[in-house]
């Protein structure tokens, strides 16, 4: 009976002691959530000017989803939705080509320099002339241009073959559309290229100038 006793007492005197540390004992604080992510701010609109300003070329406004004809004439303002042309679809059994791809850096180019425009900055509409947009946040700097090069199916090595040139690319759409033409003997085997957009693209001080106008610089670069 003793010896139950002095048990009891050893197994009593154990767990109060436990209780006690663990009343005294500092409660573990569980470590501190990390503050949320900031979502990046939203990019600003870019400017948008009527179609049917003054110093605009006087086009016809659509119905959202409807197209000119085939043998339609004159300019067209379409809506942002319209059935794809049967033509720029994979049809199945068409000869595929390949495609290319490489980056062209200014740095390599001996016609246009870098130039690029400040994030965030749009141009602004000239009051004189609501056709033309004034880019006042440019400066040099140096850029890179993705370009693809689609050789059809169809080509024979080694020999003369026509080129398009397609700009904000590069473009799957177009290899697509060469593919199905030259299929249907609608366009000869020729050779595809789309780049990507540069600084001179996104800017209209310098993409006017290095896009737009066919001029020897222009014929220089596209042919180098």
């Amino acid at each position: 009976m003793k010896t139950a006793r002095v048990s009891f007492a050893i197994l009593f005197g154990l767990t109060a002691g436990v209780t006690a540390a663990m009343a005294q004992a500092p409660a573990v604080q569980a470590p501190a959530a990390p503050p949320p992510a900031q979502a990046a701010p939203a990019r600003p609109a870019p400017p948008t000017r009527d179609p049917h300003s003054p110093g605009f070329v006087t086009a016809k406004e659509l119905p959202d989803g409807a197209v000119p004809s085939a043998d339609a004439e004159g300019n067209f303002v379409i809506g942002p939705t319209h059935n794809p042309a049967p033509d720029t679809l994979v049809r199945e059994g068409v000869p595929q080509g390949a495609v290319y791809n490489f980056t062209m850096s200014s740095a390599d180019s001996k016609i246009y320099p870098g130039i690029a425009r400040d994030q965030g900055t749009f141009g602004v509409p000239d009051p004189g002339n609501p056709a033309k947009l004034n880019v006042t946040t440019s400066h040099p700097a140096p850029y890179t241009r993705r370009v693809s090069v689609y050789v059809p199916k169809q080509y024979v090595p080694g020999t003369l073959a026509p080129f398009i040139v397609g700009a904000d690319g590069p473009d799957p759409l177009l290899f697509t559309t060469l593919d199905n033409l030259i299929a249907d003997k609608k366009v000869p085997a020729m050779i595809g290229i789309s780049s990507s957009r540069s600084a001179y693209a996104s800017d209209r001080s310098t993409g006017s100038a290095c896009c737009h106008p066919i001029t020897s610089r222009q014929r220089k670069l596209l042919a180098t």
